[in-house]
């Protein structure tokens, strides 16, 4: 028995660590009673980052080029997102979705998401660099960051699922991202992760613009 239980914590424990950070995973294990997998309303900060241009990008590389890149690409970006204690949720063709806060709530989760972001931008620095002799395009990301509540859950079918979050803050996250190339900048974030992050003293935000969301009355303040 002692065996099947030490395999069974060991096989949770791998599974765990696809998409969280090995402290985080390990925390779960030992307070599982704090775990709920689904139907949950949970603050959350969620960042959505994409390789700017990258349809275009790949229609004139060989696809085994394209999938080496993004390979490398995706690995050094979920590292960043562990190292931050972020949660991995998802890669959606060659954007990536990550969030803290859950599925365990830890303080100062705003501040390591807006972490992750500044982090990603020098190591992109670096697989430029070293793609740079294979003749590799450089890649560019744009990043958006938002804080809010979300509903986590386990969603697909009854052979397989997926841990997300979904909600509208996370649908305006994805908003933020993509609407870096409007503005020519590389990180967007929201007035709740702004307020999140006030007293970060290594975090630095400008005022951007007040947009307008689909279905809410009222602007949002970007920074």
């Amino acid at each position: 028995r002692l065996y099947e239980n030490v395999a069974k914590e060991t096989k949770i424990r791998t599974n765990l660590q696809r998409y969280l950070s090995p402290n985080i995973a390990n925390d779960i294990i030992s307070k599982k009673e704090k775990l709920v997998l689904g139907g949950e309303r949970v603050e959350c900060s969620v960042l959505f980052t994409d390789i700017c241009c990258f349809t275009s990008m790949s229609e004139k590389l060989p696809p085994e080029s394209i999938v080496n890149m993004l390979n490398e690409y995706f690995s050094a970006m979920t590292k960043i997102i562990f190292e931050n204690e972020g949660t991995l949720d998802k890669f959606i063709g060659d954007a990536i979705m990550a969030l803290w806060g859950a599925p365990l709530n830890y303080p100062g989760s705003a501040e390591d998401a807006c972490r992750t972001a500044l982090d990603m931008f020098p190591r992109l620095t670096e697989l430029n660099e070293r793609w740079a002799p294979r003749n590799l395009p450089r890649l560019d990301i744009g990043v958006g960051i938002n804080t809010g509540e979300v509903f986590v859950v386990n969603v697909g079918s009854e052979e397989r699922f997926n841990y997300t979050v979904i909600g509208d803050e996370v649908n305006f996250t994805s908003r933020l991202e993509g609407i870096n190339k409007v503005y020519g900048t590389r990180i967007i974030i929201s007035d709740a992760t702004r307020r999140e992050i006030a007293g970060a003293p290594d975090l630095f935000v400008r005022e951007l613009d007040r947009v307008m969301v689909k279905g809410k009355k009222e602007p949002r303040t970007i920074f």
